[in-house]
């Protein structure tokens, strides 16, 4: 079984060795469940599990991948000297992280069933995946699209872009033990998986554990527990999906029976848990002048009774007014931007909750160029009334483009 990295081209075409027949290639997922801008797509890769990605363009790494690394920069550094570990200030991010997580399933998964072989493998490891995140009607990146030769940077993956969804470790390796012996085992997957009042949640049996040969001949869905907030299913409850419509913040208990081909039963249920979380940003002043300070902050947040907030997090949706990146601490309840010049700038703060539930809201911020002071034209005889030549202007204007382009900067993923 060969596992490789589909690459850090950002969003150009999986090269060899991920686009081989057999292989098992591995884009690279945001914190967030989206594709990581640097992470190579298209129908080659078979699956995807998180690279890692820094969010900011100066300071520390926000969301690095935490693993053990070594110092040596062409071989390993034996003993103390070379022994580290990737932080926010050492970090490590790339898809060649990504991938060892999926080969590292792929050797467990082959521990607990050695028998399998490498097609079994790739369709367990694809079929107990768990589903891509989805924008759910929220203004943010695009939906990811086949390779075209542009650089593709961060979008929502789709099963022809990034694979057949979001890599489940322990999935995979529960659906390689259970084809040794056989066994029957119901499984129910909920989307959104912390619904908001009136959501629509589908329930689906699709990851079903089946015995090698074996296929599902029924399906049967029951409410064992409505929860005071659930009337009922709004479709039918012989397939493999069913859905709901919650009516208010709370529980409810599903049930999932299915049959395989043999007659052999299994019996599951999940509690699906119903929560409303909203927050608004807010800009101070939100009409700025350049070179002022704006605070922003969090606003309006509305927490469920007995929620806790765990997180928030401040991204730059778009530049502008000379904001090229955010900086300080991203991660607080508040943030300050100095904008350099007059435009706009769009920020957006994600809230999270002890549910793993999130909700954004993006404001923004407009700039006006500051007041100076009116230039003085010199009015003196022999002045030459201030006219200044168009070669000088011309000149002017190529240094000014010479010096623009000598800064460089830390690319955004």
């Amino acid at each position: 079984m060969i596992v490789a990295a589909a690459g850090n081209g950002a969003g150009e075409a999986v090269n060899s060795p991920g686009n081989c027949p057999g292989v098992i290639a591995v884009t690279g997922l945001r914190h967030a469940g989206t594709k990581v801008g640097f992470a190579d797509l298209g129908p080659e890769v078979s699956i995807a599990a998180p690279a890692g990605n820094c969010v900011n363009d100066s300071g520390e790494c926000v969301y690095p991948i935490l693993s053990t690394t070594n110092a040596g920069t062409t071989e390993p550094v034996a003993g103390a000297a070379g022994s580290r570990y990737t932080d926010g200030a050492n970090f490590g991010v790339g898809t060649s992280y990504s991938t060892p997580m999926v080969s590292g399933t792929v050797a467990l998964m082959l521990s607990a069933n050695p028998s399998l072989t490498p097609s079994q493998v790739a369709s367990m490891l694809k079929s107990s995946a768990r589903d891509f995140v989805s924008p759910n009607g929220q203004s943010g990146p695009p939906t990811c699209s086949a390779p075209n030769g542009q650089a593709q940077l961060e979008c929502f993956c789709t099963t022809s872009t990034c694979g057949a969804g979001m890599l489940d470790a322990g999935a995979a390796v529960q659906a390689a033990a259970s084809a040794n012996a056989g066994p029957l085992t119901a499984r129910i997957a909920a989307s959104p998986r912390v619904p908001s009042p009136n959501d629509t949640v589908t329930l689906s049996g699709a990851n079903t554990l089946l015995g090698t040969g074996r296929s599902i001949a029924s399906h049967a869905w029951t409410l064992v527990d409505n929860g005071g907030i659930v009337s009922g299913f709004t479709g039918a409850t012989n397939a493999a999906t069913a859905t709901v419509q919650p009516s208010a913040v709370g529980s409810f208990v599903a049930q999932l029976t299915v049959v395989d081909d043999l007659g052999a039963t299994s019996t599951t249920q999940i509690t699906v848990v119903v929560d409303s979380l909203s927050v608004q940003a807010l800009a101070t002043p939100a009409t700025a002048t350049a070179g002022e300070t704006v605070t922003l902050s969090a606003d309006q947040l509305q927490l469920s009774p007995g929620r806790t907030l765990t997180s928030y997090g401040w991204t730059l949706v778009s530049g502008g007014a000379g904001v090229t990146a955010l900086s300080g601490t991203l991660s607080g309840e508040s943030l300050t931007v100095t904008p350099t010049t007059n435009g706009e700038f769009v920020v957006r703060l994600t809230v999270t909750n002890d549910l793993g539930k999130q909700a954004a809201a993006d404001v923004t911020v407009t700039v006006s160029a500051s007041a100076t002071p009116s230039p003085t034209t010199n009015t003196a005889a022999g002045s030459g009334g201030g006219a200044v030549s168009v070669m000088w202007q011309l000149g002017l204007l190529m240094g000014t483009l010479c010096l623009g382009g000598l800064g460089r900067g830390r690319a955004r993923w």
